[in-house]
Order: C-alpha cells, then structure tokens, then sequence
C-alpha cells in the first residue's frame, strides 16, 4: 500500500496545479455568481457536488428541477457554479432575447474548445468576426427553399429504404428499436445532399464514421461535466486521450477522402449530367468556392464536417422522438395518419413533394411539440464579448451564458402541465400568447441554425412515410426510455416499439414467404358470414370451399421446409392467447358484468338518499360530472363509457406486455354496459385465425397425413367452438408444438389476474395519495401548504392531479376528453372541466371550519375504495371460472 502513497500524492498534487490557476482566473465571475439567484453552492466545487456522477439521462431532471425552484421565486436567470466556472441559464424567453437578439454577443462558448480539432472554423464554431460574417453569407444560398426543393428526390428514396427494413418486422410484429434505422437513413440523406455521395448506411450497418461521431460525443459530454478531465495530463491518464484521436482521425480522414473524389469526378466531368438534373449539392457548392478562392480546402472540410454532424444527428434525435411521442400518444398518430391520407390518398408510396409538406399543419405542431418535450440539442453555450445586465443581474464580460431549450420548454408558467403532449400548444392562438423564444429547438437570432429548414424538411418527410405505412406502438412505458443530456439528446433505451403494416391488399405469399392477414378481405367476409354462424354454427362448415382457391394460393406458396413458418405460429399461439382472454371477458361480463357496470359510472351515492348523502365535501368533486353524465341522452352516456373503455384496454395492454414477453395485444375492453365486445372485430379474428390454423393443416397434410386427417374435425366450425381446439390443431402437426399453446394460454390468465390485482392495489395507492393531501392540508403538517390560502389551492390541485397519472394515461384530460367530446348538451353554467371541479372541492375543504371535513372526507374515501373493491372483484371473476384461460 505504501508503494502506492507517493502516486497518490503525486495525482492530487498534479489535479491542484491544473486546477487552482483555472479558480483563480474565474475569480472574479465567482464573485459575480454569488449575488445571482442559483442553486446553493460549496466555496470549492460550486454546485458540482449533486450532479458529479450522475449519468447522462439522469442530469436533465436536475437542471429542470432547479430551474422551476428559481422560477417559482420569481428568478428569470440560474446561476451554476461548476469548479471555478460561473455559468448563467436564462430561463424564460425574455431573458433570453438580452442573448440571441444580440449581433455581438456570438462568441461560442468555452465548452464547444473540445469540438475545435474536428469542426474548427465552421459555422457552428467560429468566433465573432468578419470571417463568420462571410462564410455565412456565402453559405445561406445553399439553404434556400429553392435549393431545398432539390434534395425531396434524396429524402423520399432513402426514406423508402428505411420503410422496406422496417417492413421486415413489421409483417413479424417483432419489438425493433427504430432509432439505430432512422439515424443511418439521416446519415444516408445528410450524405447524398451533403457530398453527392451514397455511404449505404442502411445496408452497412457498422460504418465507422457513424460509430466514430457516437464515441466523440459521448467523450465531450464527459469531459463537460467532469473537470478534471479537462487536465490534459488526467485525459490522457484516463484513456481517453487514445479514444479521442482515433474517433477523431476517422472523422477527419473520411471527410478529405470523399471531398478529394468529389473534386476528381467534378475535374474529369463525371458529374456533369447529375449536376444538370437537380440542384448542385452542398459540397459541390463549396467546391465552386474553392476555385474562386472564397474558400480554402480546410474551410471546406470542416463546413461539411459541420452540416454532416449537425445535419444527421439532430435529425435522428428529432424523428425518433416524434415517433415515441406518436406511439404513445395513438390518438394523435391517428389523426396525423388521416391529414396525411387527405393530402397523399391511400398509396402509402405517393413522393412527397416540398407542396405537399406544407398542408400537414397538424403533423407540423405534433414535431414541434415533440421538440418542445425532447429538443434534440439540449443546451447551447454563448461566451460574452462585453458586460451584460439580464434583469437587473450583471454578467460581466467572458462568461458564459447557457441557453438550454430543455430548461426553457419546461417552463410551468409557459407551457401548462409541461410534460404532457399536446400538439395544440402551437395552434396560433396560442402562440402568440408565448414569448418568441420560449420555443427555441434550433436557437435563433442572427446564431440560428442555418440549416433549420433543411433539417424540417427531412424530418416530416421521414415521418410521412413512416406514419403512412406503419401504426406505431410503444414496447416501454414512456418514461422508461429518457433524454441523454449528450451534445445531441439521445434516448437512454432506444425507441423500441412494435410496428404494424397498414398496407391493405390482397393475400399472398412472397419471396420471403410473408403471411398477411388481408383484413380488408376479412371484414367483407365476416359481414357476409356472421349471419349464417350466428344462425348455426354448423352452417360454417358449407361454407369453407369459398376459402378454397385463397387456401390453395397460400399452399402452392409454400417452402417445401415448414421451418420457416415456426416464427408464425409462434405469434398466432400468443394471438390465440389474447383471443381467448377476450372470450373470456365477454363470457363474463354477459353474465356477471365482470369488468365495470353503467352503474358505476354514474352512480346513485351522491343523491339525496346516498350513502354519501351527508358527505357535501365529496357531493362538491362529483356534482358536476355526475349530473351531467345522468342528464345525458343515453348515446351520450355510451359514447363516455366507450372513451373510458379505450383508456382501460391502453393500462390492461402496457401492463401485460411487461409481463409476456411480444405479447399480441388484448383487444378493446367490451363496452362497460352493453357486455358486447365488438363482436364484428371477433369474427374477422376467428376467420384470420381460421385461415391460418387451414393453411397449416394443408401444409402438414402434405407430410403427415395421418395426424393432419385426424384432426379435421376440430375445424368443423372456425368461429363457435374452434378456440377449445386450437392446440389440438397444433399439435397434429408438429409434437412440439404441442406445450406451446398450453403454456402461452395459463401464462396469459396468470398475467391477466395478476395485472387485475395491481390495477387495484395502484389505485388505492392513488386515493390514499390524495387522502393524504387533504389530511396534510387540513393539519396544515406539510411545509409547502402552509402558504396564503390561494397557493394552498393549486398545490391541492396539482397533488392531487398527479395522483391520477399513469404511465398510460392522465385521467384528468381522459375525463375531460370524454365529457367534452360526448356531451352534446352541456348544463347551462356548468363548468364540467376536472381542473375546476378539483379547485372548487380543494377551496371547500380548505374554507371549512367546524371539522366536518375530516370526517366527510373519510366516508367518502371509504366509499370509493369499497367500489374499488366491487369492480375488481367483478373484473377478477373470470380468474377462477371455467374458461378457456385455464389451459
């Protein structure tokens, strides 16, 4: 051990002496910082000491939870303080403009030194100057619309490349991480627009220069949040040093290359008839330059060095984001998808042109909206060139301001309820309520990105084509991936969903030996067999020759090695799965009302003669809704109960597919009076699934007769009765198949009772949150409650509407959701909205002053948690009755 004390030593005495000069020379910032509102700070390493160590998607929520702190106080600027640095946030738009609207104060900051032996003079770095100056007017050209509407033919081809890998597991339903996909298309179209050049990204999928510009990043934003790292001595200790050089070599040595063939094949005239089709290329642009002398070899380099990081990384960021937003927000793809089918009609391979782009307003708010939830470049750094005061602070000159679009999208008092998505919030109106830089995901004024429109462009055409082909589902729950505070926002786990072909056409098998349900096929067929099952269920066997000639496709398409097929029945075991849970649930709730009764809905506890009758504190939170849901035309009623319905099948589907691994999917939760469970939808499930379970015995029969012969007669009927037969089917094939079925159906009503038990016990987890809230207000015991009376409501308010989100659902806007899109009548002066009805409930109880609260609140949560009790013991019924989830 003794050995190892000098070394020790000696590491500190090194790590001083780098770091006591850095503390002096920012002294006097120091001095500055301490009179600015901030987190507080220790006297050595300022507010380094909560955030040193923390990973990178754990560092954004400490910034913003400052950042509202301060707000809450009034601040407009946080001050951090990081090993002698001082670095001041704006947080608010106005705060801001004293920035961006700046023509002097655009000096980069210190942070962006790390980039300089890569991106050097480039736009995105170079200092204050005449050459900025230049080089930018020279390269705005580059950017005109006119000059955009070139690259659509790049965008559209290599987006329809990105849609056939897709497409691969799609037809599967495979869980797939998008991210990687959508990152190196935007590579190949940053590529192709960018040099002229196709690197096939999307088929060579280990390119080193994707990989080199991941390791770069990754390493600067360890060495922003790591001081010490700073030290060449402790980066070269440390290996990074190594790491560092040979990203950065890459880097380098594939731009030059690709810029010196460009230059030969410009020389030699190779590029002559492309350049004569479409619009000349950013590189080629440069190139023109060079000749003239405007430019010299090295400006070029890292011009383009720039746009392709710039261009592609922020790109990705953005795409991958919306799709996640999309995918857990399926109201609000639907709606994309119908803009979308307006302007393109029902071919999914329509090009998209620069004219149709700008009729997707609506797809136009959900990016802008998702760059507000997840800007793709988290923060960008302003060093100042003189003085400057920031509502009443000074900054004095050669600090660094930090203006973090993160930071300034989570602002309470901008955008309400923040981390919800709502693409509304840049409907016009709303807009012009917002300063013009509380919105900021490309930075602005005379520093803004000068490739904004290019990287807008690419992104909604992207997405176009992604929407029109695929119905996008989340395989996580939202949160579950976060935003990695890196140089571009990277999300912690990817963006794995399951995708779905939206494609309609006519059953058959191709190269690959796809199987697709044709559900456009199916529904007409189910329409026009319903009747005669519902009739006799023995009908049903007359009528399989009209499968006869579709069944013959699917057979004479078939590999004379059913292996290929196993992957198939594998899903179509978890398929039979979720079929047979919702038989069951129908069963049930025909019989029991299993899941939810009308009456619960719209229950009688609040009348006169309630068991809540003395309870006025709860007849306050339920009056409203209440009396406009009974006064309601029982279509209205219908249509609340459908829209509560959805939001119940989205929690029972996220909570089951974290406890079966690629399971298909339960369907919508039957109405919760009618006990129907769209029967139409059932019918065309059974005949896809007869279809399937046909095909299969075809295929076996020509093997082994014998077991394919002896199980037809569990076909003898493909709706009424085929589910009890289904692993029969199976295991007349292939005895391996014989315990998939048995162990996939157990598993799901395994899974099904145990999400049941869950739900209930969340949700009384939730109302003893919110008791808890009113006990704390009415005691006065929480330090945040003790403020004037008019504080005490919205924080009653909020506590309690935070209760009542999930990771699926905010039950608040689903409420309000239905109410406002069912009721067509609304009671004169009724003000149904939650928000309201919680504040005026939350104002009672805190106006109450003879301690009848108290005890009207405990009934009242006693009541709903009895009901709790009753719905669940409904729901759960199914879990030991005889069905076919008993396997």
């Amino acid at each position: 051990m003794t050995v190892f004390i000098p070394m020790i030593v000696a590491l500190v005495l090194i790590y001083l002496a780098t770091w006591i000069p850095t503390v002096l020379k920012y002294k006097r910032y120091w001095e500055y910082g301490k009179k600015m509102p901030g987190p507080p700070a220790h006297p050595i390493y300022g507010n380094l000491g909560p955030i040193v160590g923390l990973s990178t998607e754990d560092l954004p929520p400490v910034f913003i939870e400052w950042a509202n702190e301060l707000r809450e106080q009034g601040a407009s600027i946080m001050r951090l303080m990081l090993m002698g640095k001082v670095y001041v946030w704006p947080l608010n738009g106005h705060a801001v403009a004293n920035i961006v609207d700046s023509t002097t104060e655009i000096n980069k900051g210190d942070d962006y030194g790390f980039f300089d032996p890569w991106l050097g003079g480039g736009l995105l770095l170079e200092g204050f100057g005449e050459r900025w100056r230049s080089h930018r007017k020279m390269l705005t050209p580059a950017f005109h619309f006119a000059k955009l509407g070139g690259y659509f033919e790049v965008f559209n081809h290599e987006a329809k490349i990105l849609v056939d890998l897709l497409s691969d597991y799609s037809y599967s339903e495979q869980t797939v991480d998008i991210f990687p996909f959508i990152k190196r298309c935007a590579l190949d179209i940053i590529c192709e627009t960018a040099m002229g050049i196709s690197i096939n990204a999307q088929i060579n999928h280990e390119h080193k220069y994707v990989q080199a510009v991941e390791g770069f990043n990754k390493i600067a934003v360890l060495v922003s949040f790591n001081p010490h790292l700073k030290s060449p001595f402790f980066f070269w200790l440390t290996g990074y040093k190594a790491q560092h050089d040979d990203y950065l070599n890459t880097l380098k040595t594939f731009t030059e290359k690709v810029i010196q063939e460009r230059r030969s094949a410009i020389a030699s005239g190779e590029v002559a008839k492309e350049t004569s089709k479409r619009m000349m290329n950013f590189l080629d642009l440069m190139l023109s330059m060079e000749e003239s002398q405007e430019l010299t070899s090295e400006d070029i380099r890292q011009e383009v060095d720039t746009f392709m990081f710039a261009g592609h990384d922020t790109t990705t960021s953005s795409t991958s984001w919306a799709c996640w937003n999309l995918a857990h927000h399926p109201e609000i793809q639907e709606k994309v998808y119908e803009e979308m089918r307006e302007v393109f009609g029902d071919d999914a391979a329509t090009d998209i042109s620069m004219e149709s782009l700008g009729k997707l307003n609506y797809l136009d708010r959900v990016l802008k909206e998702s760059k507000r939830i997840v800007p793709p470049i988290p923060a960008y750094q302003r060093k100042l060139t003189n003085d400057l005061e920031i509502d009443g602070h000074m900054v004095p000159s050669g600090g660094n301001i930090t203006i973090s679009p993160m930071v300034l999208h989570s602002n309470q008092k901008v955008f309400k309820q923040p981390e919800l998505f709502d693409p509304d919030r840049f409907l016009p109106d709303e807009t012009a309520k917002r300063h013009p830089y509380d919105f900021i995901p490309f930075s602005a004024g005379p520093r803004n990105c000068i490739g904004q429109k290019f990287a807008q462009l690419n992104e909604k055409v992207m997405l176009s084509h992604i929407v029109r082909n695929f119905r996008i589902e989340p395989r996580l729950e939202y949160h579950a991936t976060k935003q990695c505070l890196e140089v571009v926002t990277k999300p912690s786990k990817g963006i794995p969903v399951r995708l779905t072909h939206l494609k309609k056409e006519k059953r058959a098998l191709n190269a690959r030996l796809r199987l697709r349900v044709d559900m456009l096929f199916l529904a007409v067929v189910a329409s026009t067999m319903a009747l005669a099952v519902a009739q006799d269920c023995s009908s049903a066997t007359g009528t399989r020759a009209s499968f006869g000639a579709y069944l013959q496709c699917i057979k004479e398409g078939l590999d004379a090695d059913y292996g290929t097929y196993e992957n198939e029945i594998r899903e179509h075991s978890k398929k039979a799965a979720a079929t047979c849970f919702a038989s069951s649930i129908e069963e049930g709730n025909s019989k029991d009302r299993c899941v939810l009764a009308a009456t619960d809905l719209s229950h009688n506890a609040w009348d006169k003669n309630g068991p809540l009758r003395e309870c006025s504190i709860c007849r306050t939170f339920a009056a409203g809704a209440i009396k406009a849901i009974k006064a309601t035309p029982a279509e209205d009623q219908k249509c609340i109960r459908t829209e509560i319905s959805k939001a119940i099948a989205r929690e029972a589907s996220y909570c089951l597919q974290k406890k079966i691994p690629n399971f298909a999917g339960v369907p919508d939760i039957p109405d919760l009076e009618e006990g129907s469970f769209q029967f139409k939808e059932s019918v065309i499930s059974s005949i896809s699934d007869h279809i399937l379970i046909q095909s299969r015995l075809s295929f076996c029969g020509e093997r082994k007769p014998q077991r394919a012969s002896s199980t037809r007669a569990c076909l003898a009927s493909p709706f009424v009765g085929y589910l009890s037969g289904h692993c029969k089917v199976l295991a007349s094939c292939d005895a391996k198949f014989t315990g998939l079925c048995a162990q996939t159906i157990p598993a799901t009503r395994k899974a099904t009772c145990e999400c049941i038990t869950e739900a209930r016990d969340d949700l009384k987890k939730r109302i003893g949150s919110i008791a808890n809230v009113f006990n704390d207000l009415l005691s006065g015991g929480r330090g945040g409650l003790a403020i004037g009376s008019a504080n005490k409501v919205d924080i009653c308010t909020s506590q309690i509407k935070k209760q009542m989100i999930t990771p699926v659902n905010d039950w608040v806007n689903v409420i309000d959701s239905a109410l406002s899109a069912c009721i067509r009548n609304k009671p004169a002066g009724q003000n149904l909205a939650m928000e309201a009805l919680l504040n005026v409930g939350c104002r009672k109880v805190i106006a109450d002053t003879t301690g009848a609260a108290t005890s009207q609140l405990k009934t009242g949560f006693d009541f709903v948690n009895n009901l709790i009790d009753a719905m669940v013991q409904r729901s759960g019924r199914f879990c030991g009755g005889n069905h076919c989830l008993q396997g």
